[in-house]
């Protein structure tokens, strides 16, 4: 998908929950928020102190773009809200600016907007001018009177200084969608028309209400004193609302707006996969990642639909969609990855294909391996027969495609035909595209076992044996090319995209295999940002591309790439939490390829999980990627592996390493810390593998204890 827009821009060693601290996690953040926007008390004097410290942020993401941006959502709207710094609120179709001055100077700088916790989309943005401190908070208030969520926006203004200063808030509306960068899919014309403030009749059309009534929302002005503190509260729907109906919403302080939304989406995060690492970053990357792939879906006609992003992705892109209903699924949240896949089936045409995006022949491939991750794990029900049939019959479309390239004396026959994606690989012109091939043989792959667990067992070795074909295809293609690297498109030329996926996600060759090695090497080296990988232009970095490269290296035994990429994830994110797909390395500007990307959030969500529990192969691979600062102490809770659900326990002291972990019907590899090597004696049925540095234990074992040195050499 997610070239499209490129062109234009382009610490804490103990042991830390999900959370913050209690179950949920969240409530001494929230309650620290709050204090925020209590008033300052009536006794503080002048002479006490010529100023007050303003409260600290709740937790230390640094905004390392500019504009500081956020994303309000929820799963299912069909609109979203887009926050920018230093206080723009954009809906799609209009956007309500609010101005702060103090003595007439606007805040000294914009700020940057947060979450009150990772992956809980209640914004926060802090200003300063001279002694005036500007709080900007914003919250999603679901309604089922309208059309999608209604934002509250409210603005607390406090005075630190020892002297009275003149405060000017206001709000007005923009309808330039040229200048703002996205326009939602619905909007209506930005001509003809003017966004209305709600007035005294109930039943006018409103588009923003500002509390109290009576201010004058262009240019509300006080004279606030010493220690006082005001707010100004704005509610901005999605939608025009007749103004009846914003004044009802607004009975629910804004206060209670943001407990519920708090309390709605903590109870949503928690119920999926738990994670305990005795690191703060890493569990607030894989919280945040998870919500905006739970925020980036759409209710449509009864269907559960993946979108690219809450802005200008709004819409499907199967090759995006597969990987966040795979990373949903990993994380726990079966549910909602099941119902996206389910919703894929919309996208099949009567021939067999699926397509969603026209020339992107690699959709098909996507969703059958999609089927596969969502509903294999943690166990596939007892009725496949919509999924499996659906699979068989773009299987069908793909073998007939295949057979007719070879029939017709075509250049790469037994292939797929030649295609024209308009993205990604190929922006412009026609080509024979690799990654169509590799992602159709992961599906055929996924289909064989969804069959098999159904006990279609003919038809499941039928695919196989095709698969099989399939595949011995690909490996001659790439030897009669005399191909060094795995290219693009079969021709030679275009981007690297997914001839970065052959080895993982696809499995179509090994991650040692030298081409793959070269591919992944060459992708790496050309990055100008160490752990992400270069696409289009020299200075322009592409963040989820680089999740493919980094698994690769993981199965290949080098877990310190995966863990400069799972870094560098977590360093080039907003302060809210969402990454955007592409930016600038030189000038750490996205354009308007706004974050948060779903895709990305894809990625960050499987390398966190696959670095600690791997289930694609027919052994469980556990702690693969493990960075010796989780050795602390860490555990994973309700993991959906394709065997059930399982926990893990790790743990090191001095030299000896702890596992325990819910026993499987397969063999257990387990893979030491990067750089240490098993000395000593193993228990009975154990042994070593990838040079001493893992174990492999048998089927049924729940536990292992191994004694290990750095460095040593030593089998």
């Amino acid at each position: 998908m997610s070239a499209m827009h490129s062109r234009r821009c382009w610490r804490a060693r103990r042991r830390v929950r999900h959370g913050y601290g209690t179950r949920g996690g969240l409530a001494p953040a929230f309650l620290t928020m709050m204090l925020a926007f209590l008033p300052l008390s009536e006794g503080v004097s002048a002479a006490s102190r010529s100023r007050l410290p303003p409260p600290q942020p709740l937790h230390s993401q640094r905004e390392p773009f500019t504009p500081s941006t956020a994303a309000l959502y929820e799963p299912g709207a069909s609109r979203s809200f887009l926050l920018r710094a230093p206080g723009e609120i954009d809906n799609g179709e209009w956007s309500t600016v609010i101005s702060m001055t103090s003595d007439g100077l606007p805040p000294s700088a914009p700020g940057s907007i947060r979450y009150v916790s990772p992956g809980v989309p209640v914004a926060l943005l802090d200003q300063t001018a001279g002694g005036i401190l500007f709080q900007l908070s914003a919250v999603l208030m679901p309604d089922s009177t309208l059309a999608a969520p209604a934002a509250s926006v409210q603005v607390s203004v406090s005075n630190f200084d020892r002297r009275t200063h003149l405060v000017t808030i206001g709000a007005s509306f923009d309808l330039n969608r040229s200048g703002l960068g996205f326009a939602a899919p619905d909007a209506k014309s930005s001509t003809g028309w003017s966004p209305q403030w709600a007035a005294g009749d109930p039943r006018a059309l409103a588009h923003g209400l500002r509390e109290p009534d009576g201010i004058d929302a262009s240019a509300c002005t006080l004279r606030l004193a010493p220690g006082k503190t005001a707010r100004i509260r704005f509610l901005i729907p999605a939608y025009g609302e007749i103004s009846g109906t914003l004044r009802r919403i607004t009975g629910q302080s804004h206060e209670v707006a943001m407990q519920r939304a708090l309390e709605r989406w903590t109870a949503a995060l928690d119920s999926g996969l738990t994670l305990e690492v005795p690191d703060r970053q890493v569990v607030a990357e894989f919280r945040s990642s998870v919500s905006v792939l739970l925020g980036c879906t759409q209710l449509r006609h009864e269907h559960t639909v993946p979108i690219g992003n809450p802005f200008q992705y709004r819409d499907v892109w199967l090759r995006d969609g597969s990987r966040c209903a795979s990373s949903l699924a990993v994380a726990g949240h079966t549910d909602i990855a099941r119902r996206i896949v389910r919703g894929f089936l919309a996208y099949q045409w009567p021939q067999g294909p699926f397509m969603s995006q026209r020339g992107q022949l690699d959709g098909t491939g996507h969703v059958l391996w999609a089927m596969g991750q969502t509903w294999l794990r943690p166990r596939p029900p007892a009725d496949l027969h919509q999924i499996t049939d659906a699979g068989l019959s773009a299987w069908r479309w793909s073998e007939a495609q295949r057979t007719a390239t070879q029939i017709l004396g075509m250049k790469f026959g037994g292939l797929l035909p030649p295609c024209e994606p308009r993205d990604n690989e190929l922006q412009n012109g026609i080509g024979s595209v690799v990654g169509a091939d590799a992602w159709a043989i992961a599906g055929y792959d996924a289909l064989a076992r969804l069959l098999a667990a159904e006990g279609r067992t003919v038809l499941s070795q039928e695919v196989v044996r095709s698969r099989a074909a399939y595949r011995t295809r690909f490996e001659h293609e790439l030897d009669a090319g005399g191909w060094l690297r795995v290219p693009p498109t079969w021709e030679g030329f275009g981007e690297d995209w997914g001839n970065l996926s052959v080895a993982y996600p696809c499995g179509v060759l090994s991650p040692d295999d030298p081409r793959v090695v070269a591919t992944m090497e060459s992708a790496r080296a050309r990055s100008p940002i160490p752990g992400l990988v270069r696409y289009g232009a020299h200075d322009t970095v592409h963040t989820y591309l680089a999740g493919d490269v980094a698994q690769t290296e993981l199965l290949r035994g080098i877990p310190e790439h995966a863990e400069e990429t799972l870094q560098a994830l977590a360093t080039w994110r907003t302060a809210s939490g969402g990454a955007p797909e592409v930016f600038t390395s030189d000038s750490l500007t996205f354009g308007l390829n706004f974050p948060p990307h779903a895709t990305t959030a894809a990625a960050v969500v499987s390398l966190i999980r696959n670095m600690l529990v791997f289930d694609d192969r027919d052994t469980l691979m556990l702690t693969l990627g493990t960075p010796l600062k989780w050795w602390s102490h860490s555990s994973v809770r309700r993991a959906p592996t394709r065997w059930g659900r399982i926990s893990l326990e790790f743990q090191m002291r001095r030299d000896t390493f702890r596992w325990h972990w819910t026993p499987v019907p397969v063999p257990t590899l387990l893979r030491l810390p990067s750089g240490f090597r098993v000395v000593g004696s193993l228990s009975p049925g154990a042994t070593l593998t990838y040079g001493a540095t893992a174990v492999l234990v048998p089927a049924g074992t729940s536990s292992l204890v191994v004694r290990a040195r750095f460095g040593d050499k030593s089998p």
